[in-house]
């Protein structure tokens, strides 16, 4: 096996270095270079002040995965997506049914807001279920903001923010996509949509089926997925100056894994998750414009607990109501204040049927000095009723040498609440927790070197009080403290009009604290390498994605906490275009066929009781558009 891999790694690290060495080391010549167009950077983003600029020049690190590369790598979904991403982490028991443990972290944090078109997702005391979004067909773009955003986004915002922005219909038409391929997979989705006056409506249904996997030694992982998705969005245009938005998303599935590595044999259960949501647009003259919006949302999820050993029933059933009211004014033409005020309120019923509730106002103002320097300050208010009241600041300061270069730099406070099942399970439960609050400091710099060549670099330093870990000396939730400090750099070159590349490489260092080994138990690798190559021409469209994990140890006191520290997983995906309505594609996901794991059992059990990820698996589809 070690001959095996060994073999793997020198093919992947050749690969890298090919990769990377087409990034860094083609140069253009001088006609060439005038010839081409900005490619990077010059998506317009709305997640860093929910003020639209273009990333470029957002004063922020913020990455965007669009449309094309969506259409491009079928990400199954929305974890898939993320994974080619710097700075994110993903530590998923590679089995179906995990739905809500797939254990999303930006910077070494799990305390992440999720949005979907600006409309808060998450659900109290619950990471947000990232493999469970399914609806990939229907995403215009994702904006992944890394560094803290409590003073917009309030409490869970500590690591950054994900926002997923669907689209809106243009045409009639409709979608039908098929896919297949081993471990049982198969996939169904068909998307109509259409425009007549003043309405528009978009209508996607999908089905995916899953059986059992293989890990990178050929042994078999057994799991079953059988699952739903269902969405709709309805639009009105009532006049010039208003819109009302009224959409409809599910997602129901019924799950098995085998838990042989902690022991609990045969585990079976279901999901059962919907949200209905209302977002109304005025613009209320040329300077001001409103947004409204309000969601209703219910998130389920059970299960057997498993037919081992240590077999334990278990579910999480949450309701969501949140509403938002956001005002946006231009002052002047250096001058531009946000305003809003936030309500959530969760029931959870698997805590008892607590109820909790958080009400916030917040405002923030952009000022450009001049041509060059921009001040963006914010401050926000949250009454929360477990974690009392909180105020969090924030100030960024950026400055624009020329069109080509601009530098940032940020402070911004946060907090995060303890959630019920951290502050009442009767096992691991600990009352006495306080919420934990914190700050992050953070430096940026964007540069292009010319018009196919551009840079992004970014430093951070984030510090906390009364972190909330579980400690599994007293087998329950405590406080410690938080050192966290990292960086990345981030490469897009276009080497001509049908080849262009990405590289990024991520350090992370968190130290020890109680209850935590560096680096969030050694969860969290110390360098992490995003590649990426595309190449369109004619009727191909091809992606190769490389990603590694480089000193990622786990627990150093257990022996063989993970089947290996470093490791390489290379996925491509072929498009071919047969004609203006039909599609072919293949993705192949994990080349080399990696032996490897993102969680382990180890450090409660015994060396080798891992939870593997699937090894190479190929996927077959065609698309058809009517």
């Amino acid at each position: 096996m070690k001959q095996k891999d060994r073999g793997i790694n020198r093919k992947a690290w050749l690969c890298a270095m090919v990769v990377t060495s087409a990034v860094l080391l083609q140069a253009p010549g001088a006609a060439f270079a005038e010839e081409q167009q900005e490619f990077a950077l010059d998506q317009v983003v709305v997640t860093a002040t929910k003020i639209p600029v273009k990333q470029f020049e957002a004063n922020a690190n913020i990455s965007v995965i669009n449309k094309e590369k969506i259409e491009q790598q079928h990400y199954a979904n929305l974890e898939q997506a993320l994974r080619d991403v710097p700075g994110i982490t993903l530590t998923n028991y590679g089995r179906a049914g995990f739905d809500s443990s797939n254990g999303l972290k930006i910077n070494g944090s799990p305390n992440i807001v999720v949005l979907v078109d600006g409309v808060r997702a998450n659900h109290a005391g619950l990471s947000f279920p990232a493999t469970t979004y399914m609806d990939m067909e229907n995403i215009e773009r994702i904006e992944i903001l890394k560094g803290s955003a409590s003073a917009i986004y309030g409490s869970d915002a500590k690591g950054g923010v994900i926002n997923i922005i669907t689209r809106n219909p243009q045409e009639d038409k409709s979608v039908l996509k098929i896919s297949g391929g081993n471990f049982s997979g198969e996939s169904y989705s068909f998307l109509n949509e259409g425009v007549k006056n003043d309405w528009t409506y978009r209508v996607v249904a999908k089905k995916s089926l899953l059986g059992d996997a293989e890990d990178g030694r050929g042994i078999t992982i057994p799991q079953s997925l059988n699952s739903d998705t269902l969405g709709f969005k309805v639009s009105k245009k009532i006049n010039n100056e208003s819109d009302i938005k009224l959409s409809y998303n599910s997602y129901k599935s019924k799950w098995m894994y085998f838990d042989g590595a902690s022991g609990g044999g045969n585990t079976r259960g279901t999901a059962d998750d919907y949200d209905w949501n209302v977002v109304y647009n005025y613009q209320i003259n040329d300077r001001t414009t409103n947004v409204f919006s309000f969601k209703n949302s219910h998130y389920k999820f059970l299960s057997d607990g498993g037919s081992g050993q240590y077999a334990s029933p278990w579910e999480n059933i949450v309701n969501t109501l949140n509403f938002s009211d956001q005002i946006t004014r231009k002052v002047d033409t250096r001058h531009t204040m946000v305003a809003g005020v936030d309500y959530t309120r969760d029931n959870v019923v698997s805590t008892n049927g607590l109820t909790l509730n958080n009400k916030a106002l917040y405002v923030q103002d952009e000022w450009n000095f001049d041509q060059q320097w921009k001040l963006t300050t914010g401050l926000r208010y949250d009454e929360h009723s477990l974690a009392g009241n909180n105020t969090t600041p924030r100030l960024n300061l950026g400055y624009k040498i020329s069109d080509r270069t601009n530098y940032y730099l940020s402070y911004s406070e946060f907090f995060v609440a303890p959630t019920p099942y951290q502050l009442f399970n009767a096992n691991h439960g600990n009352v006495n927790l306080k919420a934990e609050d914190g700050s992050t400091k953070e430096f940026g710099i964007n540069h292009r070197f010319n018009d196919t060549l551009v840079m992004s670099a970014n430093i951070f330093q984030r510090k906390a009080d009364n972190v909330i870990q579980y400690n599994y000396n007293s087998n329950q939730f405590n406080n410690t403290d938080e050192d966290a400090k990292g960086w990345d750099i981030q490469l897009n070159k276009k080497i001509s009009d049908s080849i262009s590349a990405f590289m990024g490489y991520t350090y992370t260092n968190m130290k020890e604290s109680r209850g935590s080994k560096i680096n969030a138990g050694g969860y969290i690798p110390k360098h992490a390498i995003n590649i990426g190559v595309d190449y369109v021409e004619g009727k191909f469209d091809v992606g190769i994605q490389g990603r590694a994990a480089i000193d990622r140890k786990g627990k150093e006191t257990v022996e063989s906490f993970f089947p290996c520290d470093s490791y390489w997983i290379w996925d491509i995906g072929v498009n071919y275009k047969v004609n203006s309505e039909a599609k072919a594609f293949i993705k192949v996901n994990n080349i080399f066929d990696k032996f490897y794991a993102e969680h382990s059992a180890a450090s409660s059990y015994t060396p080798g009781n891992w939870y593997t990820m699937p090894g190479r698996n190929v996927i077959v589809g065609m698309s058809y558009t009517f």
